[in-house]
């Protein structure tokens, strides 16, 4: 910052060094994230109808968005979890949808869309 006065100078600097620099987190900016991130995500659940489409389970702790014909991991490597969502409800395609934990992992499983290990 181009101060003309040392002194607001020096106390800009003393007050950047003791916050930014140090990793000093802001108070209430993660709590205002965690707020925002989970508005989106529970518009998202909700414009898919709150339930898993395969079982109806509607623990909103345990849906997913799924893709239908896979490709999400590499889709969720790209994007930011904001774009993600955003995408989701903005999709009139019906590329994606709604599973739980279970279904999801089932699917993908089935799908061979899991990674599998070198075996050794």
């Amino acid at each position: 910052m181009p101060y003309k006065d040392p002194a607001k100078k020096a106390a800009y600097m003393k007050w950047y060094n003791r916050t930014k620099r140090a990793g000093y987190k802001w108070k209430g900016k993660d709590e205002w994230a965690k707020a925002r991130r989970d508005k989106l995500r529970n518009e998202v659940i909700a414009h898919f109808g709150g339930a898993c489409n395969k079982c109806g389970f509607s623990d909103r702790r345990a849906l997913q968005i799924d893709h239908v014909h896979g490709g999400g991991t590499k889709h969720v490597r790209k994007v930011s979890y904001r774009t993600r969502y955003t995408e989701a409800l903005a999709d009139t395609t019906g590329k994606y949808q709604l599973l739980c934990a279970n279904c999801n992992w089932i699917k993908r499983a089935e799908n061979n869309e899991v990674r599998t290990h070198a075996k050794v």
